[in-house]
């Protein structure tokens, strides 16, 4: 599992019940006994029952789990399919699926769904009640995964307690066992064979797993969902572009190359003014882009480095020098350029059309005494807030998501206050800040991310 593992009133939080609605076709009010053995006997087992429903998601990224739903459609979490807008599927017994279309997005919840595929296998129903601390659950997916024809994983544990995070209104089952990379999005699931939540991260030093609560995000609106291919709309493509870029702050672009690529992809980075320039290209995950292997069966995936890094960089210093990152094959590029030295002007000319990603964030106004959510849009984002401060008053600043991050707040080139670990979110390690406001003024929220991306909410309490 690649995490340690959002509301918006513009993209991010337009209303959408397209989860609700997915997952309400197959809530059914069964309880009372189990209907299956756990093992042996002359009943179906459950494992036989739920594991040809349980598929394993691939990206160039990243391998997961996921689980079907009666009309075909595949829920999963939203890390695993990351900013891809198609993927992978194999359904147990059936050959490879691909260019699964992405349909829906909730990176504050950490779920995905797939579009429905035609498959021969059944969809799971998602319970209505949330099983007790104590009592047994059985956690279905690909841990370890990497063969082309993976078989399904099926492993008991118990549900240890209950944590929800307060300002994202999630609850999430502490699971008593380890949870191992490869099954995020796996279906966790009751003695009735009835999903009751959905694997999400693991946290590998205290060795227990945790899972998002369905019962409960079914009877929710879901407010965060978003379309994958909205992700990137931030204006028109082109192959070149001039933009201003902050003092250690970045800008990021997407680059598709077609199929019929054979030659390397140039992107070349000519700079103008006092500003110094570093490119990278990468997948969309941040990973190395070299391609996956198509002759093995087995794939030992240099694709899955333990950090994300670049695959070619070049770093261009001084006023008027060129800087140039170079890769191979077809596919879903990330470009970003980060300046190192004072803001400045950069030209961007690139050899393929890139598409600027949207930064709702930037620049947009904190609601005071209220939530906003927010998303760390792709790997080294950083969103800026507004947030208008009168003097003498005091405020509290507190950041919760699935991700690690770290908050500052600052007026002007001053810095108030900056946290990274400070009692915020679900395990009180996100920030928390709070400052006596010496001058009245339009502040700055800076919030960031030391990992991967994903949606996060800010409270502010002012008083």
């Amino acid at each position: 599992m690649r995490r340690g593992g959002e509301p918006d009133p513009t993209r991010r939080c337009r209303p959408s019940i397209v989860i609700g609605v997915a997952l309400a076709l197959v809530v059914t009010g069964c309880a009372g006994q189990a209907r299956f053995e756990v093992d042996g006997g002359a009943a179906p087992t459950l494992r036989d029952v739920v594991a040809p429903s349980v598929v394993y998601v691939l990206t160039p990224d990243a391998l997961g789990s996921g689980f079907l739903l009666d009309d075909g459609s595949i829920v999963t979490n939203a890390h695993v399919v990351d900013l891809y807008g198609v993927v992978s599927v194999v359904v147990p017994g059936e050959p490879v699926k691909a260019d699964v279309a992405v349909t829906l997005v909730d990176r504050h919840a950490d779920i995905a769904v797939l579009e429905p595929i035609a498959t021969n296998a059944p969809g799971l129903t998602v319970a209505t009640d949330s099983p007790a601390d104590g009592e047994p659950v059985f956690v279905f997916g690909y841990p370890g995964s990497f063969e082309f024809e993976p078989e399904v994983s099926m492993q008991q544990t118990f549900v240890s307690r209950r944590r929800r995070s307060r300002i994202m209104d999630l609850v999430y089952f502490q699971l008593d066992d380890a949870i191992a990379g490869g099954t995020s999005g796996g279906p966790v699931v009751d003695r009735n064979g009835e999903v009751v939540g959905l694997v999400t991260f693991a946290v590998t030093e205290a060795s227990f797993g945790m899972a998002l609560s369905l019962a409960e995000l079914a009877a929710l609106p879901t407010e965060n969902a978003e379309d994958p291919d909205d992700i990137f709309a931030a204006g028109d493509s082109g192959t070149s572009f001039g933009v201003e870029i902050e003092q250690d702050r970045q800008v990021a672009y997407l680059l598709e190359a077609d199929q019929e690529l054979e030659d390397e992809i140039d992107v070349e980075v000519r700079i103008e003014g006092a500003a110094d320039a570093l490119v990278e290209i990468t997948t969309l995950g941040g990973f190395d882009p070299n391609p996956l292997p198509t002759d093995a069966d087995f794939v030992d995936p240099p694709f899955l480095p333990e950090e994300p890094g670049p695959y070619v960089s070049d770093y261009a210093g001084n006023d008027g020098a060129t800087a140039m990152a170079t890769i191979r094959g077809p596919g879903r590029y990330l470009v970003t350029v980060r300046n190192e030295g004072e803001t400045g002007l950069v030209a961007l000319i690139s050899s393929h059309d890139l598409v600027p990603f949207r930064d709702d964030e930037d620049s947009r106004s904190l609601a005071v005494n209220d939530i906003t959510g927010g998303v760390i849009d792709h790997i080294g984002d950083t969103d800026e807030w507004a947030l208008d401060l009168e003097a003498g008053s005091f405020v509290e600043i507190e950041v919760s998501g699935l991700l690690d991050t770290a908050a500052t707040l600052r007026l002007g080139d001053s810095v108030i206050t900056s946290n990274d670990d400070g009692g915020g979110g679900i395990f009180r390690l996100d920030p928390f800040l709070f400052a006596e406001i010496a001058e009245s003024g339009t502040y700055t929220l800076e919030v960031g991310s030391f990992f991967e991306p994903g949606g996060y909410v800010v409270d502010v309490f002012v008083g």
